[in-house]
């Protein structure tokens, strides 16, 4: 048998368990800026900007951590069927 074809059965044949510890979101994303003065703490601008496209995150719920493109994975906490971005 050619390796490529035993390989391919192994990795068609895996468990789907694997992929039960990952999951990928696709969201829209807003992003709310507001500009203050330091010295008078008044509101100099405030603007909401809607992404054009959206955003996508990796939520790891073995490992308990959320990557969203940043430089390293973020803690989650998973309490009530919610994913809370710690």
């Amino acid at each position: 048998m050619k390796p490529q074809i035993l390989l391919s059965a192994l990795l068609l044949s895996a468990s789907p368990a694997f992929a039960q510890d990952i999951v990928v979101l696709e969201c829209p994303v807003t992003i709310n800026t507001t500009l203050i003065n330091p010295e008078t703490s008044n509101v100099v601008d405030s603007h909401k900007q809607h992404e054009a496209s959206p955003v996508y995150f990796t939520v790891d719920f073995k490992n308990k951590t959320l990557d969203g493109g940043g430089p390293a994975p973020g803690a989650v906490d998973i309490k009530d069927d919610e994913l809370i971005f710690v």
